[in-house]
């Protein structure tokens, strides 16, 4: 039973969205170059369902971490990671964390890393590499 609201998306896809073109063909690249947004044949890589499914994914798998919420501790964690090509997550990282409360950004890689794939991005009608960034805001009631 949750009797807290383990999660808040302060903005639904605040995505910092990046992409590989075609000439770049370096696959160990940590981000990939930046993602043409004014491109109107470039598509940003989305989660199955939409906005909606992404935050109830979210919802449905975050883990309040016991000693945070014994302490009542709340915060944002903000998380980066590649969709590549075929729709994969990989290079899951924190770029911002909540002081004091290293189990909280555990936890939001541990359900980004368990995300199903997505539609990746593409440029051109071809898929590429695309950077995203989420916050993760952990409340409780």
């Amino acid at each position: 039973m949750k009797f807290y609201f383990v999660l808040i998306l302060t903005c639904l896809f605040a995505f910092g969205l990046q992409a590989q073109t075609d000439s770049i063909k370096n696959a160990d690249t940590p981000n990939p170059p930046p993602f043409p947004a004014n491109n109107s044949n470039a598509r940003e890589a989305t989660f199955p369902g939409g906005n909606d499914a992404f935050s109830a994914f979210l919802g449905d798998n975050i883990i309040y971490p016991k000693r945070c919420k014994k302490k009542k501790i709340e915060g944002l964690v903000i998380i980066s990671f590649v969709v590549e090509k075929n729709g994969e997550i990989s290079t899951v990282r924190a770029i911002k964390e909540v002081k004091g409360a290293p189990e909280l950004t555990v936890e939001a890689i541990r359900v980004v890393n368990s995300m199903p794939r997505w539609s990746p991005g593409t440029l051109d009608g071809k898929p590429v590499r695309v950077s995203c960034t989420v916050p993760v805001r952990f409340t409780l009631k």
